[in-house]
């Protein structure tokens, strides 16, 4: 994580100038943090209805960090983290709204999340460069599924698979069958999966070595 040190090493140098009252100073936090924190959320969450959503949080992460800078304390955090965890709190609350707001029912885990100024207080209870790594496998783990699956129906069904998804409901209307009586969904999302499963498991296994 070199490149993770070298950027925490510049914010927090950047920081100083800025509570020194450099004009230029949060400018230049913001074109250094915004493109990582915007890609790492936008791996994490990768299916959302509207994929600005990550830039938003990251903005509104930046522009509460500027409103109140000196809530910020390196010596017991990096920026980064206290600007991840506030952009990833921003990020659920707006998915949970948004939830909400269709009464759409989805399985997808939306945790309760400390407060901004807690990062500096227990930093390990949440390691975002932990969460970058898990994002950056996350991707490459999408992209083997994507060589095994070839059917965009069958990777949609993948997708819900790994959200956690059950509800017969949202696998039988990508598949096309919710005209169909209701056992017959079931019977025909089962088979479904099960398929699915057995060449994501034959697909991913690792290769033995003779």
């Amino acid at each position: 994580m070199g490149d993770l040190d070298q950027l925490n090493a510049t914010g927090e140098r950047l920081h100083r100038e800025l509570l020194g009252g450099d004009a230029l100073a949060f400018s230049k936090i913001a074109e250094l943090f915004l493109p990582p924190l915007v890609g790492a959320l936008s791996r994490k969450f990768h299916n959302l209805s509207d994929p600005h959503l990550p830039n938003h949080a990251v903005a509104d992460a930046l522009l509460t960090y500027l409103a109140a800078p000196q809530k910020f304390d390196p010596t017991r955090g990096k920026l980064f983290t206290y600007l991840w965890v506030a952009a990833h709190s921003d990020l659920l609350n707006h998915i949970e709204a948004e939830r909400k707001h269709t009464s759409r029912k989805t399985n997808e885990k939306v945790v309760e999340l400390r407060p901004v100024h807690a990062v500096n207080e227990k930093e390990g209870e949440q390691d975002p460069e932990k969460e970058l790594l898990l994002a950056e496998q996350s991707s490459l783990i999408q992209l083997k599924i994507n060589d095994i699956v070839s059917d965009e129906s069958d990777r949609k069904v993948v997708e819900l698979m790994l959200d956690g998804v059950r509800e017969t409901a949202a696998y039988a209307e990508i598949l096309a069958v919710s005209d169909k009586p209701s056992a017959e969904q079931k019977a025909l999302v089962k088979r479904a999966k099960d398929r699915i499963k057995i060449a994501l498991q034959r697909g991913l296994r690792p290769r033995e070595s003779k």
